[in-house]
């Protein structure tokens, strides 16, 4: 097995499997455990070796990290949309219960008012 210093790219798969490719142009398949194996990525040691990978493979990379902001950005914005309607919900129910609250006050003060009345007629006040 060639040196693991020695490696130019290493083109690893989310499980943990990998391409690994040596300067001196010879292959393996290797494993990562821990960290390296939890998601797919590329090691570039040597950056003339940019030149292997084609300008499309480059262009898809960015095509593919600016559809990750956009529906981060998205998300975002759906996030902001229900907190506002969710605030506007608790307002609109607070404006409910507080004309509920008036109207039973109101009530209160009427039928007390009218019990008091009767009260009176039947005691010959």
């Amino acid at each position: 097995m060639p040196d693991w210093g020695a490696f130019q790219v290493c083109c690893c798969a989310a499980n943990g499997d990998c391409v690994v490719e040596y300067v001196d142009g010879s292959s393996e398949t290797a494993f990562h455990t821990g960290n390296m194996a939890d998601e797919a990525h590329v090691h570039v040691h040597d950056l003339a070796l940019w030149k292997k990978f084609s300008e499309h493979e480059i262009q898809m990379a960015r095509v593919e990290a600016e559809k990750g902001r956009q529906f981060a950005e998205r998300a975002e914005a759906e996030v902001v949309r229900k907190r506002k309607e969710l605030d506007e919900k608790e307002e609109r129910e607070r404006r409910e219960w507080d004309r509920v609250a008036v109207r039973d006050k109101e009530w209160d003060e009427l039928f007390m008012g009218e019990l008091g009345k009767c009260l009176q007629q039947k005691e010959g006040f």
